[in-house]
């Protein structure tokens, strides 16, 4: 699948074919804006994987309206050719199509290993945060990196240590353990997941969301 997805609960909209680009983002709105009982989520190609499922889960556990923006080899600075946005800019996407959300996800990471240095991770963390705004909840999906380990553990480190800073905003989800100990989802590349993969993600990731601070030993919340 190479097209990116946008979807809201019972329909889908394809932000790609929408002509224009998002401004800067200035500072996320005030709560009094945002829509409390809805859901943002920006990601990559396992993302582009799960979507057909993730509204729709968001949606049974309790999410009354879900936007989801993701495309193959997005990072958070960068992206294909045909990508209309950076995970940065997604951000602004959703926002301008559907409004804020007070509760925003990020599965993003798997790219951001290959293309930035280990002594960036961290900022480069917190540029996303900084995109989303403060005051938000966010809850960070970790990477799952079989054939790059140290990549995997440098990155998924960042998350945790910028979590632990970021004053109990960001939560981050580790898909990692979870992935590690199904690998008959993996496909060959070690990276992506066949259906019954995705269809697992996209209902933790969902499950994850609502979690809160009794949540699981899995949710660093």
């Amino acid at each position: 699948m190479r097209r990116g997805v946008a979807a809201a609960l019972g329909s889908a909209v394809l932000l790609d074919a929408l002509a224009g680009r998002p401004a800067e983002a200035a500072p996320g709105p005030a709560p009094s804006s945002r829509a409390i009982s809805g859901i943002s989520m920006v990601g990559d190609s396992l993302t582009v994987g799960s979507a057909p499922y993730q509204s729709s889960d968001f949606n049974t556990v309790g999410w009354s309206t879900a936007a989801v923006n993701a495309f193959n080899s997005r990072s958070i600075h960068r992206k294909e050719q045909a990508d209309s946005y950076t995970g940065l800019t997604a951000v602004d996407a959703i926002r301008s199509l559907y409004g804020d959300t007070n509760t925003w996800v990020i599965a993003l990471g798997t790219n951001d290993c290959v293309v930035n240095p280990v002594a960036d991770y961290e900022d480069v963390i917190v540029d996303m945060l900084g995109r989303i705004g403060a005051t938000h909840r966010v809850l960070w999906i970790n990477v799952h990196l079989p054939t790059a380990k140290s990549s995997e553990t440098a990155w998924n480190k960042a998350l945790l240590t910028v979590a632990d800073a970021w004053q109990g905003e960001m939560r981050v989800y580790d898909w990692a353990s979870l992935a590690t100990a199904h690998p008959e989802w993996a496909t060959g590349d070690h990276i992506h997941y066949h259906d019954a993969g995705y269809r697992y993600r996209a209902a933790v990731v969902a499950k994850a969301s609502v979690q809160s601070f009794g949540a699981p030993a899995y949710l660093h919340w």
